[in-house]
This record gives structure tokens, C-alpha cells and sequence, in this order.
């Protein structure tokens, strides 16, 4: 552990949490949050724009022709398409003949690929810049659609509203994508069921009832790639059941609330055909670091006619659909299902016993996958063994530990009252390439709110950015209690090394003081809860003699241990 100069100061409270390398990583331009905060209180909202790819595109390309760059045609943003904003591109088919995800040997192919990248700016043709190379090659035939994405910082989806989107047309639709670099409130309703796979688009390409059903699953299971439900109609195509569409919500902060999240296949209505299928479900991917609340997500299979008919022979009823695809960083932060919708009920008489039977059809897919959404590589360049804030008499000091450093500029940290809008209060350089432990450390005299939130990011040299989860600081009812096991070497020389423990992580103040009780050295270090070790360096102006070594946070008595030079 490594340890930073600093002034004296009595510790009164400490509020600690250790990460390891994790979260959601935004690119450093303006665009993450450029939209500042939504709130939608009541009504149906649809927040995507959308239009086509013109051209195939390949992998590694940093521009693309479309048939509209503004991207704005039903004015849901503020202006037309601009650098810094996001797009999500997506290739809904596998051809021009196969509306399906799957072809008819159960391929894939492009069908399904994805990805999110930041527009660089707008130009003649009509075509849209990237500041990265695609990852994925796209084709034209393959109904590639573009979706422009909101960037907002927090997002608060109230009880009486309901985020939405455009069903699919043949061309475009179907997407409800929504990027948060802050915090997301969903006490209210995000629902696309029945937006995916509709009978209308592709009636001339239908061969069979059979094939409109066909599952649209791969067998992917890195969440690389999405998919609409299939839709599903009867063969004199007088009813039609549409699959689910697909939702996809990249959260930096917290997700929490009592809100549910439906890509649902739709569900033969009653007085439609017996013989008529539900629609499969779609998709929900769910990209968030710090999960939570009791937000309910469903990809469910639509229904079949669940009037029992003693007419029809078990064997030729309409079928449930199956259920569709639910990815997150934790299945278990959220309730999921996944279910296959029920067949039609049918009566059947079995010497002189009539039997009701109305099984389910497949369920879905429901798994903790760890996605990476965007088409640059983000590759963390920072390792935070410890980021700490500590509450002194008349201060906040902010702490943190990085075990290694790559490619990185300089630190940012963020003061929040609320949770949701953080502003920067602190920024200092970094080390650029380092494999060794570094310390830093920030003292908010400003600050006078115990009840408040600090977060640390972390910006490297080519503009991209890395945010940690927030830390909370509070008032612990007692002091961390600690104690010195040994100092070694003793008698030192330029350094020694010190042993001890401390009953939760906590901010130690350190000091070095000679026979008559002068304070040579003062210094301060993160500690973790457990046993510690702590080096303290530059030592070798020191005069020779006898020294006293005291451990204590403030409130705590010192620890003390007489060691020699």
C-alpha cells in the first residue's frame, strides 16, 4: 500500500469501498449524458429515430452511407444528428428472403450482429463518420437498420409513463435503446411487445406457417447479437401474432425501481382463429454495473387461443410462441422470465372422458452475460484497488489506489448531493504507464453535507473515459480501531515496512516523532479491513537515532512502536 504526504488531521469518519477492475466504460468526448436529465412523467414516449443502411458496410470502416443522417424525422430529438451522439447499428435478417433470423439450414450468418458506435459528424452522400472502425460487417439485404440513441445523464421513467417504440415496417423500428451515463429510475413501463416480426412486412416471403414460427435463437451466448421473435400467422393468413421486439439499456450508475421491462411476443385474441400462434419474445439486454430494485423484465411467448374447442383434434391447435432472450450483468438483481406461451387449450374426448390440455410452448433464453456494446474495444487502463472518502472535522478527504496505470492522462473525482447530478470538484494528472501502486488524494474543504457521494473516473491520452461506482459518505457510530504488529527492518535505512490491522477500511494517519516529541515525519495511508502493509519511504535524510512510530485515526488511540536509524 502506498502512502501520500499530507497535513495533520484527526479522522472522524471513513466510508471505503475496494474495487477490483469493472464497469461500463464511455467514451470521453461530450456525447455520454449530453442530453443532461429525463424525466418522463405520464403518456407513451417513443425516444429512437431511425433509417437504413444504402450500402453494404465492412468490418473496420469508420463511415457508412445511409438513406438519412439527420436521423430526426419524428423531431424526438433536438436537432439533427451530430458528433458525439450514439448509434446503434444492427442487421435484423439474414436476407432478402429469409424475414426470420435463421436461413432455411439454420444459419445465422450477419443476422443478429450489433454494435454502438459514436457519430464523429455528418456529411454529403448522405453518410455518417465514426470515431472508431466498426467492429461488424453489415448488409444491405439483410435490413440493416441505423438507431439513434439518447445520451442522457440520469433517466426517470415515472408510474403513468410508458417508454415505447415503432413496430417494425419491413425496414426499420422495432428498437427501444436508451444510454444513461448516470443513474436510471424505472417505476414506470418499457414495452415493445409485439413490435418485432410482423406477418404484414412479409406476407410474399411467407412459405409456410411453420417457417413464420421458425426459433430465431442461436446458439450465442456472448451477447453479441440480437434478435426480434418470429411472428406467427395461420395458413389463410386471416390472423397474426407478432414477436416481441428488442430492448437495450446501457446504464453506467445504479438501475432501480419497481418498473417492468416487456419484450413480449403478442397473444391470439379471443374470437381469432383456433388454429392461429402466439408470437415468440424478443430481447432485453440490460448493460449496468450496479443493479437493483424490483424491476420486473419478461420476454415471454405470446398465447395461443385459450378457448378450449372440442371441435378441433389435439394435434392441429395453435401453438404458444417460445420465449425470447433476457441478458444482464446479474439475473438475480432483476425478476426475469423468459416463458414460452401457452398452445391452445383443446378438449378431447377419450372413452366418454373429456381431457383439457393446454401445454407450454420452449422457453427462452435468461442469462448474466457480460456485454460490451460498443465498437471500440474499451479496454479498462486503470486498476482501483481502493477508493475511500473520509470525513474530517471540517473537510471531506478523498483517497484512492491504483495498482497499475495504462495510457492515463489525469483523474477526475465527482461530489453528488443527490446521487444523480455529479459535478467535478478535483482533477489531477495521472501516471501515465505504471505497473507499481499509486496514491492520491484530495481534500473538499467546501464540502459541509455528510449525506453526499463521490466518484472517481479516470480519462487516457486518446480522450477516452473510465467511471467508477459512486461512494457514499456517512457517519460510522465509532472510530477504526487499529493496532502496529511490527516495523521491519529495524534499525531501517532509506524505508521501512509496516504490519498492522485495522477493523474496517479506514484512512490511518501516520507519525514519525523524535525523543523529545517533534513530529519529523507525517504521512497517510488507505487501509483495508484486516491485516495491512504500509511502506514508508525517503527516509535517508533522516539523522541516526531513536524514533517513535504512532498509528491512529483520529478518534482512535495511537499505536506506538520505538524503532531505530
Amino acid at each position: 500500500m502506498a502512502l501520500f504526504s499530507s497535513g495533520i488531521f484527526a479522522v472522524a469518519a471513513v466510508t471505503l469501498i475496494i474495487y477490483s477492475n469493472t464497469g461500463l466504460h464511455l467514451e470521453a468526448v461530450a456525447g455520454p449524458g449530453m442530453l443532461g436529465e429525463k424525466t418522463i412523467a405520464i403518456g407513451q414516449s417513443v425516444l429512437n429515430e431511425f433509417t437504413t443502411v444504402t450500402e453494404d458496410v465492412k468490418a473496420g470502416s469508420t463511415q457508412i452511407n445511409v438513406a438519412d443522417n439527420v436521423l430526426n424525422s419524428h423531431a424526438r430529438f433536438a436537432g439533427n444528428l451530430q458528433a458525439g451522439e450514439l448509434v446503434m447499428i444492427v442487421q435484423m435478417q439474414n436476407g432478402p428472403k429469409s424475414y426470420i433470423n435463421l436461413d432455411e439450414s439454420g444459419n445465422t450468418d450477419n443476422a443478429g450482429k450489433y454494435e454502438f458506435a459514436e457519430v464523429a459528424g455528418v456529411e454529403e452522400g448522405p453518410k455518417i463518420n465514426f470515431t472508431a472502425a466498426l467492429k461488424n460487417s453489415y448488409k444491405v439485404n439483410g435490413k440493416t437498420q441505423i438507431v439513434r440513441v439518447p445520451r442522457f445523464h440520469s433517466l426517470n421513467i415515472e408510474k403513468a409513463a410508458t417508454v415505447t417504440t415503432d413496430s417494425w415496417d419491413g425496414s426499420t423500428g422495432g428498437i427501444a435503446a436508451i444510454e444513461v451515463k448516470g443513474n436510471a429510475v424505472i417505476n414506470g413501463t418499457i414495452d415493445v411487445t409485439g413490435k418485432g416480426f410482423n406477418e404484414k412486412a412479409f406476407q410474399k416471403l411467407l412459405k409456410s406457417a411453420a417457417d413464420a414460427r421458425k426459433l430465431s435463437i442461436s446458439s450465442d451466448t456472448t451477447g453479441s447479437r440480437v434478435y426480434f421473435g418470429s411472428a406467427s400467422i395461420n395458413k389463410t393468413l386471416k390472423t397474426q401474432c407478432n414477436g416481441g421486439g428488442i430492448v437495450f439499456l446501457i446504464i453506467t450508475g445504479t438501475i432501480e425501481g419497481n418498473g417492468v421491462i416487456h419484450a413480449d411476443g403478442s397473444s391470439v385474441m379471443p374470437g381469432d382463429e383456433f388454429m392461429a400462434s402466439g408470437g415468440q419474445g424478443g430481447c432485453v439486454y440490460v448493460c449496468s454495473s450496479q443493479p437493483g430494485g424490483n424491476i420486473s423484465i419478461t420476454s415471454k411467448g405470446g398465447n395461443a387461443l385459450q378457448e378450449a374447442d372440442s371441435t378441433q383434434m389435439l394435434g392441429i391447435r395453435g401453438m404458444g410462441g417460445d420465449g425470447g432472450i433476457i441478458r444482464t450483468g446479474d439475473i438475480n438483481a432483476f425478476s426475469c422470465s423468459a416463458d414460452g406461451g401457452f398452445h391452445a387449450a383443446v378438449i378431447t374426448n377419450i372413452n366418454g372422458c373429456e381431457t383439457s390440455d393446454s401445454a407450454k410452448a420452449a422457453s427462452g433464453i435468461v442469462s448474466a452475460s457480460a456485454i460490451s456494446p460498443y465498437s471500440k474495444n474499451l479496454v479498462t487502463t486503470t486498476k482501483l484497488e481502493y477508493f475511500a472518502a473520509a470525513s474530517l472535522n471540517d473537510a471531506v478527504k478523498v483517497s484512492w489506489v491504483t495498482t497499475s496505470e495504462e495510457n492515463v492522462d489525469y483523474f477526475t473525482v465527482e461530489r453528488s448531493l443527490d446521487g444523480n447530478q455529479f459535478i467535478p470538484v478535483f482533477k489531477i494528472n495521472g501516471k501515465g504507464n505504471s505497473g507499481g501502486k499509486s496514491t492520491y488524494h484530495f481534500e473538499d474543504a467546501s464540502q459541509t453535507v455528510a449525506d453526499c457521494q463521490y466518484r472517481l473516473s479516470q480519462t487516457s491520452h486518446d480522450g477516452r473515459m473510465e467511471t467508477f461506482p459512486a461512494v457514499r459518505l456517512k457517519q460510522p457510530d465509532k472510530a477504526v480501531e487499529t493496532k502496529l504488529i511490527s516495523v521491519q527492518p529495524n534499525p531501517f535505512g532509506d524505508q521501512f515496512t509496516v504490519q498492522c490491522t485495522a477493523s474496517e477500511p479506514g484512512i490511518l494517519d501516520i507519525a514519525l516523532t523524535d525523543i523529545s516529541g517533534n513530529v519529523i515525519r507525517r504521512e497517510s495511508a488507505v487501509a483495508g479491513e484486516g491485516k495491512n502493509t504500509i511502506t514508508v519511504n525517503n527516509l535517508s535524510d533522516l539523522p541516526k537515532g531513536t524514533y517513535f512510530l504512532s498509528l491512529s485515526t483520529g478518534a482512535q488511540k495511537m499505536s506506538t512502536l520505538k524503532i531505530i536509524k
